[in-house]
Parts: C-alpha cells; structure tokens; sequence
C-alpha cells in the first residue's frame, strides 16, 4: 500500500514495555520502537515535527478488548507513558484514535483469530512490502496500526 496524502501525520503506537511506533506525513514512513522516556519523547517529537508543515499530528494507537488484570494494567501503565509525551506536545485529545487489535488486524492483514506470534510474523511481512526492508515485529505492528489509520473514518 501507497501511503496517502493526508492532511496529516500519523503517528502510529503499539504501546508495551517495548513499544513499536511508527509516522507517516510526507508520503513515506519511519518506525522505530521505544522503551525508555527519551526515546517515546524522541519518536513523538520526530513526528510533530512534520506537524509545522500545516499537518496536524493525529495519533492511532492500539487498545486491547477482553484484556484483565495485570496484563491490563501493565499495557495500560505504557499508554499512560506515551500520553505524558503527546501531552507534553500538545497534542489535543480528539487527535487520539485507539483501535482494538482485532480490528486492525482483520483490516491490515486479513486475519481474525490467530495467535500472536503468527500475527507478528503477518505484520512483519507486510511491513517488509511496505517498506522494502525488515523491521522488529514491534516496528511491524506500529505500522500496520498506521496503515489501519490510512484506511479510518476515523482519522481521514
């Protein structure tokens, strides 16, 4: 897939304790993953940079139906990092868009139920077509949640 022009950047997060992130705003995409403070400041600030080309900087980022406990709360204690920086940003709140996994999935890759590691190995793969490189799995699945934003109602 193309990346489409859109009157933004998309800043894609798939937050956990090693998070995948990935932007889109000037027609190709960078990815990287984060897991300390200075590096989810660094990949945030790396896409609010394209903001200043008359782009605003709207935010897809994975959420996770049907998830309890301390699964839940530790996948959520990572969002909560990642807002610290979009705030730090500026970045309004209506900019933010979650999309459950299931849902990404089944609109990126085609898939519904699959285990998470053969829905990894589908992200990577199609990361590698989008990008002509290999990327971590983390890096993968931040960019299939971008290219979900391409396709959102949502965010379009």
């Amino acid at each position: 897939m193309l990346a489409r022009d859109l009157p933004c950047t998309i800043f894609a997060v798939d937050p956990a304790a090693t998070s995948g992130w990935a932007h889109q705003g000037t027609g190709t995409w960078t990815t990287g993953v984060a897991t300390t403070w200075r590096e989810r400041y660094a990949a945030v600030a790396d896409a609010w940079s394209l903001e200043g080309r008359d782009r605003p900087l709207v935010v897809v980022a994975e959420t996770w139906p049907g998830l309890r406990g301390t699964a839940l709360a530790g996948l959520g204690a990572q969002w909560g990092r990642w807002l610290a920086e979009l705030e730090r940003f500026d970045v309004p709140e209506k900019h933010i868009v979650r999309v459950d996994t299931g849902t990404w999935r089944k609109s990126v890759l085609g898939i519904t139920r699959q285990s998470g590691d053969a829905s990894k190995r589908a992200a990577m793969m199609r990361a590698r077509a989008v990008l002509g490189h290999d990327v971590t799995a983390d890096e993968a699945e931040a960019l299939c949640i971008g290219l979900y934003g391409l396709r959102s109602e949502k965010v379009a």
